[in-house]
């Protein structure tokens, strides 16, 4: 597929916009997987996707045809998240919305869903905390499901560097979560 992406970028830069399309297929899952774990809403997300592509097409010229697409529009992902979420939160200055991640299961009685439901809050807060690379190497390998080889691959780091980022953000979190746990415990 890295060969075909080659040629389609070389395309793309003569102004194929058929070759553009396909490159935007091929991807564009993966740029919102890691928008997404970066914004936490996929609204926002699908947002950011179109702003990837919008940037990735106005500066195709600039891709590097010998180096990996992905590699390239992965970092301009990154970079468009990392700003969205900047944005939000000077707007804001809260959390926001966040994504409820998985199906819920068969409603738990009222008593128990306003704990339950605080419970996801400071879950997603606690998340939402964490440096970047953390919060995008636990949202894909937990939370998304990718095995650690392709979480390392979307985000363009060895597997060693994956799970020191795993290996921190779970450390953050059972930190961060500790006490409310606790006191939520009968």
């Amino acid at each position: 597929m890295i060969a075909d992406d080659r040629g389609l970028v070389r395309r793309s830069q003569q102004g194929d916009l058929d070759a553009f399309r396909e490159l935007m297929a091929r991807h564009r899952r993966m740029v919102f997987t890691i928008a997404r774990a970066v914004v936490l809403c996929s609204d926002e997300a699908e947002d950011v996707t179109q702003e990837v592509f919008l940037h990735a097409h106005r500066a195709i010229g600039q891709c590097d045809s010998r180096r990996a697409f992905s590699a390239w529009v992965r970092a301009i992902t990154v970079n468009c998240a990392v700003s969205a979420l900047r944005r939000k939160a000077r707007r804001s200055r809260g959390y926001g919305e966040f994504l409820a991640y998985g199906v819920r299961a068969a409603q738990p009685p009222p008593s128990r869903q306003i704990e339950r439901d605080e419970l996801q809050v400071r879950v997603r807060e606690a998340i939402q905390a964490l440096p970047v690379k953390q919060r995008l190497a636990i949202s894909l390998f937990s939370l998304e499901g990718m095995d650690i080889a392709s979480a390392a691959a979307a985000l363009g780091c060895s597997v060693g560097t994956l799970k020191s980022h795993l290996f921190r953000a779970r450390e953050k979190l059972a930190k961060t979560l500790a006490g409310y746990v606790e006191e939520a415990e009968p």
